[in-house]
């Protein structure tokens, strides 16, 4: 090894966290940035970001940060994770399977079907060797914890409160309001019908979030639009008795089976239509997958 790759080599071990645990299956950017503040003791997160070379502006930008996948890889040294792994904290492999690769077209294309405070299963939070929370759990179609068969919490069990997700004091597995524990939360158990459906969109996420790469040299919507196509004429319908038996919007789907080039249908345009046909996204990505490096995660990984 010669100097200049020694100095490198060097430089780049000092530079890491002196603890610095890696990120969990699935796990939501917001809540792997809150375990790094957590376990190295940071007053705040301004300390974090000054090692980054970064000056968050507005509280806008921590609220969004699971979009950001810039943010994302800028920790490759600090943490001594891999790019791609840090990327699948974000949604960016999603946005990038529907053909959607700039922060702001990732964002108007799941904006309305996200929350943007945090939505929890207190038993996943109680299995877990460390609190972490789920990207998964920001998607508002996923109605419940498949592993557990419950609903997932909206609020803090003890006093109500909504918890963002990004406090101003790092504290995982707590209610930023109250103080008590999130994991000893009470909650429902799901019907058998909507326990299908949340499996099915589990699925799909799953599948969605782990797929590092996607052929973006084609045309990824135009693709998955004919799978719609096929679909619906397997099915028998046209768009028409479609329109007439959900009372949709026609535009909408049609625009999804032309490729969503207008960027018309959002996220969960592509999930109700899935639905409607009695199909998951995850059948309709079947012929794509096969050409790309699918790495997927146990869907439980607690």
């Amino acid at each position: 090894m010669d100097t200049k790759q020694w100095d490198e080599q060097e430089h780049a071990i000092w530079k890491l966290l002196p603890l610095h645990p890696q990120p969990q299956p699935f796990e939501a950017l917001s809540s792997y940035l809150l375990r790094l503040l957590e376990a190295n003791r940071f007053a705040s997160a301004s300390h974090l970001f000054a090692l980054l070379g970064r000056t968050p502006r507005g509280h806008s930008f921590f609220t969004s940060c699971d979009y950001r996948a810039e943010l994302a890889a800028s920790l490759t040294s600090l943490t001594g994770c891999k790019r791609g792994r840090l990327h699948a904290t974000t949604f960016l492999p999603l946005g990038q399977a529907f053909g959607w690769t700039s922060h702001h077209e990732v964002c108007r294309f799941l904006e309305a079907c996200l929350v943007s405070f945090l939505r929890y299963c207190p038993a996943c939070l109680s299995e877990q060797s460390q609190p972490y929370y789920s990207l998964i759990w920001r998607f508002l179609v996923v109605r419940g914890c498949p592993k557990h068969q419950c609903m997932l919490l909206h609020r803090c069990g003890h006093c109500a409160a909504q918890i963002p997700l990004f406090p101003r004091i790092p504290r995982l597995g707590l209610c930023t309001q109250c103080g008590k524990d999130l994991r000893s939360c009470s909650t429902l158990p799901l019907s058998e019908q909507i326990l299908q459906t949340v499996l099915r969109t589990y699925a799909d996420l799953a599948m969605l979030l782990s797929c590092e790469q996607w052929d973006l040299e084609g045309n990824q919507g135009v693709a998955i639009g004919r799978g719609f196509l096929i679909r619906r004429e397997d099915e028998g319908y046209t768009v028409e008795q479609l329109v007439s038996k959900w009372q949709k919007n026609k535009s909408v789907m049609v625009a999804i089976e032309q490729g969503n080039l207008n960027g018309k249908a959002t996220f969960c345009d592509y999930v109700w239509y899935a639905e409607m046909l009695n199909t998951s996204l995850k059948e309709i990505f079947e012929p794509l997958l096969d050409r790309f490096a699918w790495q997927t995660f146990a869907l439980f990984p607690c």
